[in-house]
Order: C-alpha cells, then sequence, then structure tokens
C-alpha cells in the first residue's frame, strides 16, 4: 500500500511539471524527479555578498514539494509548496520568497545571539551563522540554523567519535538561556555528554572483542577542584573556607590581588571568588589581571559585593565575570552554580602550548606530547586508555628533573588532523613542588619570554 502510493505521488509530480513546461529526469532510485529552472537574472540578496545564479536544481518531495539540491546554499532552504503553481515563474517565485524568509530568520538569530554576547560569523555564502565557543581547537565552531538550534562541530573532543545517530550532534539549549556564557556551558556540557557515551560504548564493545592486557593505571579518584578566595571579607565569612572544603573543595586564602597574582605562579585554580572591595584595587579588575597571566586564558572569577549594586553587576559580566553574587553567602544555595562553574568550562582555562615533551607512564614506552598547557596534555598515545583512566606520568622538561602528575584522561581523539591516535590528559596532583616547576617552564616557553 505505502509503495502504491508514493507511487501516485511521484506521478501526479510528474503530471505537475509537464503543466509547468519543466523538463525532468528521474532521481537516482526512482523515488523523485530532479529539474532544472532557469530563472530571472535578479540576485538572490543577502547580508554581505548576494547570491547570482542563472538556474536552480531541484528534486521532488511527494507530490507537492521540492528541495533545492544547488546552487549550494538554496539547498539550506525548508522544503517549498509548489502546490497551485501555475507556471514555472510561479515555482520561481515561491523559491525567492523562501530565500527571503530565510535572510529573515538569519537576522532574527544574529540578534539573538548578539544580544547574549555573541560574535557570529557567516561561512561563506552559506546561509546559517557560525559562533567559536569554549574548545581547544579555535576552528571548531557550532553552527546555527535557526534560534535556538545549533549544530555541534565535528572538530575537537567530537573528533573521530562515530556518533551513534547523526540527529545527537543537533542540540536545542534550554529557552530560558540569556548569556553568552549559559549558551557556551550547555554546549560543552552536551559534547562531554557525547564523549563520554561514546566512549563508555566504545568500551563496552572492547570488552566483548577479545581481551587485551589493559594498561596499568592508580585507582580511579575523584579530582578536587581548586578554589581560590581572594579578600578579607571572604577569608572571615563565617568559615566559608571549611564549608567548601567539606564539599570536595581544595580551597586556598589569600588578603589581596597582588597575593592573588602570586598564587597563580605555584598553583593553578579552577574557580576564584573575590571581594569587590579590595582596597585600591577593585575586584572587577582581577578578571583582566588573571587572563594576562602566562598559560592563562579564562578562569572563571566570581565577584562578591557587601550589597547588591546593579551598575557594578553589569559592568562586572560585560567584563567577563562568571557570576556575582552579595554577602552573606549561602554555600548550600550556590553549591550547584559553582559545580556547573568547574565541571563545565566557558572556555579553556589554560593556555596549551605545541610543545613535544617526551612523558612515560610507568613501564610503557615513552610517548611524546603534542599540547601542554598547565592543566593537562594532549598526548600522542597507541594505547588503549579509556574515559576516566588515571595513570602517574613522569614529564621530561629540558635541563631540569622529571615532573610527576596523576592525569586523567578525558577524551580520546582518533582520526583528526594529528594523523596519529591522542589523548586528553587532565592533571590531577603534582610530587611537591612540581607543579610550580612545570608553570615556571610554560612560563619560559610563553612567546616573547626572554628564554
Amino acid at each position: 500500500m505505502a509503495k502504491s502510493a508514493e507511487r501516485d505521488d511521484r506521478e501526479a509530480m510528474r503530471r505537475l511539471l509537464e503543466r509547468l513546461d519543466l523538463d525532468c529526469r528521474e532521481a537516482p532510485g526512482g523515488r523523485a524527479w530532479v529539474v532544472r529552472l532557469a530563472i530571472g537574472p535578479q540576485p538572490f540578496a543577502a547580508e554581505g555578498e548576494s547570491l547570482h545564479a542563472d538556474r536552480v536544481l531541484f528534486a521532488t518531495v511527494g507530490k507537492s514539494h521540492i528541495k533545492c539540491l544547488a546552487p549550494r546554499p538554496l539547498f539550506y532552504l525548508p522544503l517549498i509548496s509548489i502546490a497551485g503553481c501555475g507556471t514555472a515563474a510561479a515555482v520561481e517565485v515561491r523559491i525567492r520568497e523562501a530565500w527571503r524568509a530565510r535572510q529573515q530568520e538569519l537576522e532574527e538569530l544574529r540578534r539573538w545571539v548578539e544580544k547574549l554576547g555573541g560574535s557570529p560569523e557567516r561561512p561563506g555564502d552559506v546561509p546559517v551563522l557560525e559562533l567559536s565557543f569554549g574548545l581547544e581547537d579555535p576552528e571548531a565552531r557550532a553552527r546555527f540554523p535557526q534560534r535556538g538550534v545549533a549544530v555541534l562541530p565535528g572538530r575537537g573532543p567530537l573528533s573521530g567519535l562515530r556518533l551513534r545517530r547523526a540527529e545527537d550532534r543537533v542540540f536545542q539549549p534550554d529557552r530560558d538561556i540569556e548569556s553568552r556564557l549559559d549558551l557556551d556551558l550547555a554546549m560543552t556540557t552536551r559534547i562531554e555528554t557525547l564523549v563520554r557515551l561514546e566512549q563508555r560504548l566504545e568500551r563496552d564493545a572492547r570488552i566483548h572483542a577479545a581481551p587485551v592486557e589493559a594498561p596499568r593505571v592508580l585507582p580511579t579518584r575523584a579530582r578536587s577542584h581548586r578554589v581560590l578566595l581572594v579578600g578579607p571579607q571572604l577569608r572571615n565569612a563565617n568559615g566559608l573556607g571549611q564549608l567548601l572544603r567539606v564539599r570536595g573543595y581544595d580551597v586556598t586564602s589569600v588578603l589581596t590581588s597582588s597575593e592573588a597574582l602570586d598564587a597563580f605562579l605555584h598553583s593553578s585554580f579552577d574557580l576564584v571568588l573575590t571581594d569587590s572591595n579590595l582596597g585600591r584595587y577593585e575586584g572587577i579588575e582581577l578578571i583582566m589581571s588573571l587572563r594576562g597571566l602566562n598559560g592563562v586564558e579564562e578562569i572563571p572569577l566570581v565577584l562578591v559585593d557587601d550589597r547588591h549594586r546593579d551598575e557594578r553587576k553589569q559592568t562586572a559580566r560585560r567584563l567577563g565575570a562568571a557570576g556575582y553574587l552579595t554577602h552573606p553567602i549561602d554555600v548550600q544555595r550556590i553549591q550547584p552554580g559553582l559545580a556547573r562553574l568547574v565541571e563545565s568550562p566557558r572556555r579553556r582555562r589554560f593556555r596549551r602550548y605545541p610543545e613535544r615533551l617526551s612523558v612515560r607512564a610507568g613501564n610503557a614506552d615513552p610517548e611524546l606530547t603534542c599540547q601542554i598547557g598547565r592543566g593537562g596534555m594532549l598526548l600522542l598515545t597507541e594505547r588503549g586508555l579509556t574515559s576516566q583512566t588515571v595513570e602517574r606520568y613522569e614529564l621530561a622538561l629540558p635541563g631540569d628533573d622529571p615532573v610527576a602528575v596523576d592525569g586523567e584522561v578525558v577524551y580520546r581523539m582518533r582520526g583528526s588532523s594529528l594523523r596519529r591516535p591522542a589523548a586528553g590528559i587532565r592533571f590531577h596532583s603534582f610530587s611537591e613542588g612540581d607543579e610550580e616547576r612545570l608553570i615556571a617552564y610554560l612560563r619560559s616557553i610563553e612567546p616573547g619570554a626572554v628564554r
């Protein structure tokens, strides 16, 4: 019955095309007709350079709709109904109307993304918008075909992963998203979820395959996220530091902005909470100062004020603060927000440098990094490491003793531009003094550093 209805639809479409005096040919498989439609000289107006074409190639869908195939920008239009069209010119009008509607959608999409604080780009003549976000690959951009719908990039953590369903790459953020931070958090969290799912499925498949020798690993344990408290009020805020420690955070307290900047010479923190008033130095100024440190990219910073000031809150948000709170702080209430900040970074907290260092894990053969930073490394490895594998690594620093650190595998890369399998390793804990030595090395290879 279904095949009979399909034949009837195809025959009805053929008769319609004949009435419109359009030549058609049968598509491969015989389920549709392909038509070349000559069109007028008027360009398809678009933001930037308009589209010029003398013909449109489309395929029929059902008994009254078409799908544009070429020129390429028209492929992104939705299905177009040609029911009621009495001439080929009327079909052209429908296509141009769909194009104008698409341009209006893009303009609304651009306003929405810019209102959130993003700077969308249009990739050539394709009628979609792209937005870069918190991934280590600057070319990894999410595509937005319409407001509230994002197509996640195949580059970055998803590179080389064979997603079980293509639609998994399509992501619809919550309607209550109000800022670029919220959007970045939502997309990076979605990517991390997909990566973990694919890695688990891959691991399960290996378990059911021929047994292989598993790498020697340390017992898996949760990583303590490091929080820096800056300012006298936060230090004395009813045992705030202790309340955070009870919840599993590794907390360090300092009094001044200069002490905060100095602390980053010895350690790398996941989150900074700072008093708004630090004497002559405003807590807001710490945002830009931290980004200026060697090896630091964008640390989430939460500004804590003695009372609510809307103007200061808006200024902090414009400068990139991750949040704004007022005293007294209710740790139980803010705990979910802090967890989101440390688990789902807006962007990479620490820069990675394209340095090749020799790395040894236990008795394994030496391997090489292709990127190294304060918070982790990208390791070229053929070993069958799986997500959440924790090993003790020794990094050979030039002219110095090796740095010993526990590292956790957070993602795998296969078939990427590296042409070799690689693993993203997040650093957990260093041997005494080794983190400071790694930071000193990274500062020495910062572009422009005096060696």
